[in-house]
């Protein structure tokens, strides 16, 4: 057995090509270059264990390639890098890359490892990703290349593993799936990817202000609350591809919507809506946000106004439908909490100035009465504190 140290770097990277480009190994270890590796199969040292690569060093056309041992989807380097990391599949195609941002868009990307070899025994090495790098254009566009960390890309990821909990059902339930996988002793394979893709579909169904098809683990740090909303960043519309216009639309949304505020705002909505996983606290509607549109059809409202106390918190927030988002701000409504339950109740001047209209009388009286807890936040944390209602509604009776 030989051990290697880790010196200078070898790469696996997408051969140019106006097609479908092939994978190959380049640069030095030490004594070593890559055509030391002829014949080599390759196995994978990551912080989930030793995977199998399904890759082995052949030569082909005078280039050092890597080749599939078994033929299977998704299985090159890059594809396997990618669905372990929580990253949207690369391609092998030149033309197909975006050349606009973000970088990593599905299947509108190139990714190339750099490695070293940890130890050989006879045709099979162990290595280890040291970084990825990824582009949306020329090798030569600074603008349009990003490198990452792999250490610091796989600490993230465990880090969203141990946080799923705090993630609305849909994807709390996938994100421990693609745990139990890759923590798995089987490769990385169609089923972890499979995981992958059902995770960037229900992002975009739960976040708005995720473009579609991009790196899924931002955003998903932002709900699990394990990072700030700076992690993320959103191109200009000008800069996102001309052949995406559903990544447009929404970065346009975006830019409006943090023009309007900030990207606290943004921040804010995001918690509120995945606290209360879309769901109106006052008559239990719940509208989140459909495939293909921007906004859900309930609101994440402050307590406490964000104009007069900067409180963007969970707590200092409520979901609520337009109807009843109108009735809570305009003091129709108000929430009390008193022995451990939430109820609504009419304010009695809004019932005397609306006792005219019965109808409208009876549609208010119908959500009154204590709060089910099926519509409170799961974590007690998240849930309206009493000291927000309280000044609130003391607000309310010297207004």
């Amino acid at each position: 057995m030989t051990t290697f140290g880790d010196v200078d770097t070898l790469s696996i990277h997408k051969r140019p090509s106006g097609g479908r480009g092939e994978y190959e190994l380049v640069g030095r270890q030490g004594p070593r270059v890559a055509s030391d590796f002829e014949g080599v199969s390759f196995q994978l040292e990551t912080p989930w264990g030793e995977k199998p690569s399904n890759l082995r060093v052949d030569k082909q056309g005078g280039k050092l390639r890597l080749r599939l041992v078994e033929s299977r989807r998704d299985g090159h380097l890059a594809p396997q890098m990618a669905s372990l990391l929580l990253m949207p599949p690369p391609t092998r195609e030149e033309d197909r890359i975006s050349r606009a941002l973000p970088i990593v868009i599905d299947q509108r990307y190139i990714l190339d490892i750099d490695i070293v070899v940890v130890r050989q025994t006879g045709n099979s090495a162990l290595i280890r990703p040291t970084s990825l790098v990824s582009r949306s254009g020329d090798i030569e566009d600074g603008r349009l290349r990003e490198r990452i960390a792999f250490a610091t890309r796989a600490a993230q990821v465990r880090q969203l593993h141990n946080a799923a909990d705090n993630l609305p059902d849909g994807l709390a339930s996938l994100v421990r799936q693609h745990a139990a996988l890759v923590d798995g002793a089987s490769e990385i394979g169609a089923a972890v990817r499979a995981v992958v893709d059902e995770i960037i579909g229900a992002l975009d169904w739960y976040d708005a202000y995720y473009l579609p098809g991009t790196d899924p683990l931002p955003a998903l740090r932002v709900l699990a609350g394990v990072s700030g909303l700076d992690e993320i960043t959103v191109p200009t519309p000008p800069e996102t591809p001309e052949d995406a216009p559903d990544v447009r639309l929404r970065a346009e949304h975006i830019y409006r919507l943090r023009r309007a505020r900030g990207a606290a705002a943004s921040a804010f909505r995001i918690k509120v809506q995945a606290a209360y996983d879309y769901r109106c606290v006052f008559c239990g509607l719940r509208a989140p946000r459909q495939q293909g549109r921007m906004n859900s059809g309930v609101d994440a409202a402050h307590i406490l106004p964000w104009g007069a106390y900067d409180l963007d918190v969970v707590p200092n927030g409520l979901m609520l439908c337009k109807q009843h988002h109108w009735a809570f701000d305009n003091r129709v409504l108000r929430l009390d909490l008193a022995g451990g339950i939430y109820r609504v109740s009419l304010i009695d001047d809004a019932r005397a100035l609306l006792a005219a209209d019965a109808r409208t009388v009876e549609l208010l009286d119908a959500v009154c009465g204590a709060v089910p807890d099926a519509r409170l936040p799961q974590r007690l944390v998240d849930r309206p504190a009493q000291r927000f209602l309280d000044e609130y509604n003391d607000l309310v009776v010297h207004v």
